[in-house]
């Protein structure tokens, strides 16, 4: 009879082995039905954004997207930019760039976005601002 704490250690194995193929079968773009990739720019394969509320003014944010890039049209809906203010704060930020096969090609960390102001010049004063990436692919998808 197996131990109860070796069955829970298999559980939990078993569940992370399932997300990482699933997540690898999202990175692959063959896996995208062809009705979905005529005519379009872009397709947003996978949005998830968990909200954890902490204490009455404290809140957690945590976001995932995969988008896959047909074109250069497309790379406005990539999401690689941010706001933030002096209410909202950025703990950890990072984008990954996959190959039509899903494979890793490049990463950036936080350091690599471009941080600017949010507003235009005609506003007195504001704390938004925004980092975003300045990234253009050099093939598609």
């Amino acid at each position: 009879m197996p131990k109860p704490t070796s069955l829970l250690f298999f559980i939990v194995l078993l569940c992370l082995n399932v997300s990482f193929a699933q997540e690898s079968k999202l990175l692959n773009s063959d896996s995208i039905p062809f009705q979905l990739k005529i005519k379009t720019n872009s397709v947003i394969r996978y949005n998830k954004v968990l909200i954890e509320i902490e204490d009455y003014n404290h809140m957690i944010v945590t976001s995932k997207r995969i988008v896959t890039v047909f074109n250069e049209y497309g790379d406005s809906q990539t999401g690689t930019s941010k706001s933030y203010s002096s209410n909202v704060t950025i703990k950890n930020l990072e984008a990954h760039v996959y190959d039509a096969n899903g494979n890793e090609i490049k990463k950036f960390k936080e350091k690599d976005f471009i941080d600017v102001s949010a507003v235009d010049g005609g506003s007195l004063y504001s704390d938004n601002r925004v980092k975003y990436l300045d990234y253009t692919p050099i093939d598609y998808p």
